[in-house]
């Protein structure tokens, strides 16, 4: 598992009315011409450039502010009250929650965008995240980890795009990963920032997660630029969240997930360009749903599968054309 890095740089909307006379000084509108039919208030700024094109008075991005760690209810509760009177956002540095004595979110409904890091992490009594409902972007990564009561991550609802990595790991209650079902878009800087020869990327990990059964918030995701990493998590009995996944660029763990019986929803997956291991899934029987991937950019280890017949372990080797690393297949069924 990779440390990831707790920097945050977020954009909060408090969407307080602007003039027209007001946005001129600031910012110059375009013609609905110029786009046509992206204005959809009608107020002569196109999408592009309107900071809420569903409201005719807002147009024009914020201020930046600075540095807030949220460690208390109050803190959080009265978060988005610093930001009445911009006219539409207002962006600060970082954002960190770890609160002790926080059961909500709901201050936090101005946060629209988090151009770094958003970690939510200890948080002791905290069971959704609900008050994140008017997130849409996060750039570096989204870190949800170690906490003891959250039982789903619903509140992510408007959530598409994840320009880094995803983090869930270390929740002890949580069930399903549903939030994220409408995120289209992982990963996609990753590899602008990181050299993946020098520092191993992991665009996704879902791991230690006891109480997790299933990972049907992945589904919108069709390609992945670095690893996915799904082990550890007790509950999970399949992999269909994994359905649209048709390309990995990098490596693909699969592990210590003891219930796990079959990869069914890995059957539309071509290509992955690192390693591709599969180990100790206690109950795991059936690896047909990896038989549609033609070529490998690293080694195969399919070992300690106990349930997982040898001529099954094989039969995936042989039905995989190019694999570029070595094969490692043993102590699994007979």
């Amino acid at each position: 598992m990779r440390a990831p890095m707790f920097e945050v740089l977020v954009v909060v909307s408090a969407c307080t009315p602007a003039t027209h006379e007001e946005n001129a000084a600031t910012e110059t509108p375009l013609a609905d011409t110029d786009v046509e039919g992206l204005d959809g208030d009608g107020d002569g700024y196109v999408a592009d450039a309107d900071c809420d094109d569903a409201d005719a008075n807002l147009h024009v991005w914020g201020p930046q502010g600075g540095d807030v760690d949220l460690d208390f209810q109050a803190e959080i509760d009265s978060f988005c009250d610093s930001f009445v009177g911009v006219s539409c956002s207002t962006h600060v540095d970082s954002v960190l929650l770890d609160s002790t004595d926080a059961t909500n979110l709901d201050g936090l409904g101005c946060i629209f965008a988090v151009e770094g890091t958003l970690e939510i992490g200890g948080n002791e009594h905290l069971t959704d995240v609900q008050g994140l409902s008017a997130l849409t972007f996060v750039g570096w990564g989204l870190v949800i980890t170690s906490n003891n009561t959250l039982t789903n991550i619903d509140g992510l609802t408007s959530l598409r795009t994840v320009d880094g990595y995803v983090a869930v790991t270390y929740n002890p209650a949580l069930t399903n990963i549903d939030g994220l079902a409408p995120v289209t878009d992982i990963g996609g800087a990753l590899l602008a920032n990181i050299d993946p020869e020098v520092v191993d990327v992991v665009a996704v990990d879902v791991s230690h997660n006891p109480a997790l059964t299933n990972i049907d918030g992945l589904a919108g995701i069709h390609t992945l630029p670095a690893d996915l990493d799904i082990y550890s998590n007790a509950a999970l009995t399949n992999v269909d969240g994994l359905a649209g996944l048709t390309h990995l660029g990098g490596e693909l763990y699969l592990g210590y997930n003891h219930k796990l019986a079959e990869v069914d929803g890995l059957a539309s997956l071509t290509q992955i360009d690192g390693p591709l291991n599969l180990r100790y899934n206690g109950q795991l029987a059936n690896v047909e749903g990896l038989h549609g991937v033609t070529s490998v950019g690293g080694g195969v280890n399919v070992s300690n599968n106990p349930m997982l017949p040898s001529a099954a372990a094989q039969a995936l080797i042989d039905a995989i054309d190019t694999i570029f690393g070595t094969v490692t297949v043993e102590n699994n069924g007979p």
